[in-house]
Formats: structure tokens, sequence, C-alpha cells
């Protein structure tokens, strides 16, 4: 089902964003797991790096579940979302 409406619309957008977002990830986590022969890291050379791609996971991730659950609490009702205030 595609979306059709403008508020559907921005709300696959935010969740296409973050999907290249963890596929645009898996580079950085072969360069810091794999080193120039093909074969895994161990020992603490690559365990401070794994612990931090993994935090950067979770946030994400939760990110993206907090958003899809506000969205699905409060869905946009109108495409103009951007307000500005003149102070």
């Amino acid at each position: 089902m595609l979306p059709n409406k403008p508020n559907e619309i921005f709300a696959y957008i935010c969740h296409f964003i973050f999907a290249i977002v963890i596929a645009k990830s898996y580079d950085v986590v072969a360069k810091v797991t794999i080193d120039s022969d093909g074969k895994f890291l161990s020992g603490l050379d690559s365990l401070i790096p794994i612990i931090e791609i993994l935090l950067v996971y979770v946030i994400i991730v939760s990110g993206w579940i907090g958003y899809t659950r506000s969205m699905i609490k409060w869905p946009h009702t109108n495409a103009n979302m951007v307000h500005f205030d003149s102070c």
C-alpha cells in the first residue's frame, strides 16, 4: 500500500531515512571489526569500537521506535508542518 496523503508520505520518508542510516552503518561495522587480511579482530582491539557501535544502534533503533509510536498516537494532520513564529 503506497502513501497517498502528504502526512503519510512524510512518515515513509522518515522511515526510509532511518533505514538508510542503519544500512550505511554496516560499512562502519565491517571497517571496525575486520582487519585488512579479512579476519575478525579479537580482544581489546575491537571491543570498545564494537560497544560504541552497539550503543549507536540502540539509540537509532529506539529513536525509530519512538518516532513510530508517536506517529501512531499523534499523526501529522497537516502537510504544512513547519511553522515559523515572527518574534
